[in-house]
């Protein structure tokens, strides 16, 4: 008896197990079958009967048909665009007597609550609504600061320095008020030594220990010396209130802006090192072609100017010349950089951005005028030596970096600022015209203005008067 039962048992579970058995076979059948009558009964719906649509979607969804419900039901308010229960069935919300999609209806809702939030002076950063004033702060990195009952605008680490009793002393070092004793007995701190400037510049010749200051707008590291490091600052600050006057802008208080983040490196390495950081087209020809460029910080996401003390063809050994060709880049850099940093709803074009720190590095400059407009012409003749014209035809689309490039695009600049002539009047009543809609919240129009810009500098007329510009231009110099 026992085996028998045993015998049944195996026999019952080789049937369970048996491979060729398909007991899900008659469900697959009929969602066949319903496929087909579905297929029979569309064909004898009236497309445009939207209720007749829908009880055929309603019955393909009772016959499991669910995608083909859903296509049905498509079809339903194709019909019939306002039929309330097709569009709820398809997920569909209804708001201000329009049917939106889920995603739709959170932007609609979103939209209009920012639009709230604004008429009360509220802009949101994150997930908190803030003062606009606050949000514009916010966006470029700035913490506040409660002290003697005001609030103040600093980045993060000056925060961190200020918390720490740290002050900023006038070369841009910030130190605690027992270093400032020390550095009155002229000492620089290097790690935890104090040294003379001579041993300072050499500890902070690294770019693992670099020099570090703060002037108005500008947040300096450099493995340069001190002395030299002191005229950057200067120059380079200047140059964030060129970028500024040129558009027509001004200049933000250093109070509430954040610095210009500015590196220039005596060692090529170091300043290959911040040239290979992932970045964009431009910025990497840049870094390639030149020995100045901007990148963009993924910790800040604001735009910083990058230089390389750099020793001029014929000026080996000579630190005057080497020191004033540095300060070309570094202005080119700052400028560049500062123009990037501001706010535009569009990326600026990089023929102007280069422009304004061209026009900021070997154009113009309010310490050395002369020297620098010798500068600009030698910078002007190079091209002329390498059959490189300054024409404008060909130069815009699509724009390519190089040396050439960098000095043209200053030269677009040198022109619009000090040229003459009718068409020279056309472009400066765009140019004017650019800059005010630059300052506008919406910035409606500017690369139309941008657009005739460019079209009228790769005109013929622009080529004569150009020519004219740069004849002049080169005598002046000389």
């Amino acid at each position: 008896m026992r085996s028998t039962l045993l015998t049944i048992g195996f026999l019952t579970l080789a049937w369970l197990g048996s491979p060729t058995l398909t007991p899900c076979a008659p469900v697959f059948q009929e969602k066949e079958d319903a496929k087909a009558e579905l297929k029979k009964r569309l064909e004898t719906v009236d497309e445009n009967d939207g209720e007749a649509l829908y009880q055929l979607a309603l019955w393909a969804e009772s016959q499991g048909l669910r995608t083909d419900s859903k296509r049905v039901m498509r079809k339903v308010i194709k019909a019939n665009p306002d039929h309330e229960a097709a569009r709820k069935d398809l997920g569909y919300i209804k708001y201000k007597d329009e049917w939106l999609t889920e995603r739709q209806f959170e932007q609609a809702k979103a939209k209009e609550l920012e639009a709230e939030m604004e008429a009360k002076g509220l802009k949101k950063f994150g997930d908190q609504w803030v003062p606009k004033e606050d949000w514009e702060k916010l966006n470029q990195g700035l913490v506040p600061l409660e002290q003697d009952g005001k609030t103040l605008w600093v980045t993060p680490q000056q925060k961190m320095r200020i918390e720490q009793g740290m002050v900023l002393l006038e070369d841009g070092s910030w130190l605690t008020k027992e270093e400032v004793e020390m550095r009155a007995q002229g000492k620089h701190k290097c790690g935890n030594e104090w040294k003379t400037l001579e041993e300072a510049d050499v500890y902070h010749s690294s770019a693992q220990t670099p020099w570090e200051f703060e002037k108005d707008l500008i947040a300096l590291r450099t493995t340069c010396r001190y002395e030299f490091a002191q005229e950057v600052l200067r120059q380079a600050n200047r140059s964030v209130q060129l970028s500024f006057e040129l558009l027509g802008a001004k200049a933000p208080d250093p109070k509430d802006a954040a610095k210009i983040e500015l590196h220039l490196y005596k060692d090529i390495n170091d300043y290959n090192a911040l040239g290979n950081i992932p970045q964009d087209a431009h910025d990497a020809d840049m870094s390639t072609n030149y020995a100045a460029f901007t990148f963009v910080n993924d910790t800040t996401s604001r735009v910083a100017g990058v230089a390389n003390y750099s020793v001029p063809i014929g000026g080996e050994g000579n630190i005057e010349a080497s020191d004033n060709y540095t300060l070309m880049m570094v202005r080119h850099a700052a400028a560049e950089a500062a123009v990037r940093n501001m706010t535009w709803a569009q990326p600026p074009r990089r023929w102007l951005t280069m422009g304004i720190g061209c026009y900021a590095g070997r154009y113009w400059h309010p310490f050395y005028s002369e020297g620098t407009k010798r500068l600009g012409a030698y910078s002007v003749e190079a091209l002329k030596r390498k059959g490189l014209e300054p024409k404008f035809d060909k130069f815009f689309e699509p724009f390519q970096v190089s040396e050439a490039s960098v000095i043209q695009s200053g030269l677009i600049l040198s022109y619009l600022i000090h040229g003459q002539g009718e068409t020279h009047g056309k472009l400066k009543a765009l140019w004017d015209s650019a800059g005010a809609k630059l300052k506008s919240k919406d910035q409606k129009d500017l690369d139309k203005d941008l657009d005739k810009m460019q079209q009228l500098l790769a005109s013929k007329d622009c080529e004569r008067e150009l020519a004219a510009f740069v004849h002049n231009f080169l005598m002046s110099a000389n």
